[in-house]
């Protein structure tokens, strides 16, 4: 083989091997955008579902546009709080104590932030089928007022 015929083989095997490497880093971009979509549209199904719960009558076993720990005054006898746990029911039976949900799409961990507006809820969700997304987050305005009815979301 000549000298010319080597090169050429070298510099093919070159261009090649970039892309190879090229279309394989698409890929995993293209699966970690799409895992992390998923994520997103996820929770702000949740986050919908969380306003759809206070914005609904308490008779009607929503929120009434309240969030506290105990039972409005003047209430019937055994009347359950407008709480966390009340929300989490409203959402899906099989949340957890710790408000955690697990489906899916991932894992979604549901807190109330201390010292801000009782009206306020965060919403973190991570995948466990793609660690190389990282956590998203999703700030609830419960009772759908601010920017984006609400909700905002956190990359």
């Amino acid at each position: 083989m000549g000298t010319q015929q080597i090169f050429l083989l070298v510099i093919a095997v070159i261009i090649i091997g970039v892309g190879v490497a090229t279309g394989v880093n698409m890929f995993h971009r293209n699966a970690d955008n799409q895992a992390r979509q998923n994520l997103v549209s996820e929770m702000v199904s949740l986050a919908n579902q969380s306003q759809t719960w206070f914005r609904t009558s308490r008779a009607s076993n929503g929120g009434g546009s309240e969030f506290n720990t105990t039972a409005p005054p003047g209430s019937p006898p055994n009347t359950p709080p407008n709480n966390m746990a009340s929300l989490m029911r409203f959402i899906d039976s099989s949340i957890g104590a710790n408000n955690t949900l697990t489906n899916s799409v991932g894992t979604f961990v549901f807190t109330v932030p201390s010292g801000t507006a009782p009206h306020t809820m965060t919403i973190t969700g991570s995948t466990p089928r793609n660690p190389r997304v990282r956590n998203v987050v999703v700030r609830v305005n419960l009772n759908g007022t601010g920017a984006n009815r609400g909700i905002e979301i956190v990359l």
